[in-house]
């Protein structure tokens, strides 16, 4: 699932057309490989993207975001850039 996580991902927190993060688990069960198993994988590495531990005393919002989607993109390498960029984003606005 290295590509289709990258791409549940995206369309998970639609990064390609909102304006803010939001969840969409019926974008994931759309996509063209989509399925339960993909939701659940997708859902999982966003949650523990939120979960990273950021040292907030040294680190803007936006650096703890970049932060957070280095170290899921270290935990999970299949990630692609764009989907690193959503978890940044995701994580950015659910810490704000």
């Amino acid at each position: 699932m290295t590509d289709q996580l990258s791409e549940g991902i995206l369309a998970y927190l639609q990064a390609r057309s909102a304006a803010s993060p939001r969840t969409d688990e019926g974008a994931v069960l759309a996509l063209p490989d989509g399925g339960v198993a993909l939701l659940e994988e997708v859902k999982a590495v966003v949650t523990e993207s939120l979960a990273v531990t950021v040292d907030w005393n040294s680190l803007s919002l936006g650096d703890a975001g970049r932060y957070a989607a280095a170290e899921t993109g270290r935990r999970h390498p299949e990630l692609d850039q764009e989907a690193l960029d959503a978890i940044a984003w995701n994580f950015t606005f659910a810490w704000r």
